[in-house]
């Protein structure tokens, strides 16, 4: 399980009233606080026993992974602006990712998951989101002499 979160900074921005136009108008959007969170689960598929670190295996997993994020304040020359998109405003979503996994000597990794929404709809993404994972550890399990 992991957790975790996000303090946004704040986007602003100067633009013309109309094209060609002196006068300009300041935007400012202050973006919500967020919270993450996962949970993994996993089995081993093969083999059915391990008898060394240098042994490749493989493993099927399961990972929720969810997101709750508080409502973006938008501005115009100092006066806050009604939102008028879901994904600006406050909500959660839920996501499912189950994948399969091998092992190559207990530090390189390659996943593989497909994903979708269980509960709510994330707005930065379209669904099924599909990911490739490859991660590499740099040390050794091997004892030095």
């Amino acid at each position: 399980m992991t957790t975790g979160f996000t303090l946004p900074g704040d986007y602003s921005e100067h633009v013309p009233l109309f094209s060609g136009s002196a006068a300009t108008t300041n935007t400012t959007i202050e973006y919500g606080r967020s919270f993450e969170y996962n949970l993994s689960f996993g089995y081993l598929l093969y083999p059915k026993k391990y008898t060394s670190y240098e042994q490749t295996n493989w493993n099927v997993y399961l990972e929720l992974n969810g997101k709750s994020y508080e409502t973006a304040v938008v501005s115009q020359d100092g006066s806050n602006l009604e939102i008028q998109t879901e994904g600006l405003a406050n909500g959660y979503y839920v996501e499912i990712h189950p994948g399969i996994q091998k092992v190559i000597s207990s530090n390189l990794r390659i996943d593989l998951s497909a994903g979708t929404n269980i509960l709510n709809t994330s707005y930065t993404r379209f669904y099924p989101v599909f990911t490739v994972g490859i991660q590499r550890y740099f040390y050794s399990l091997k004892k030095l002499k």
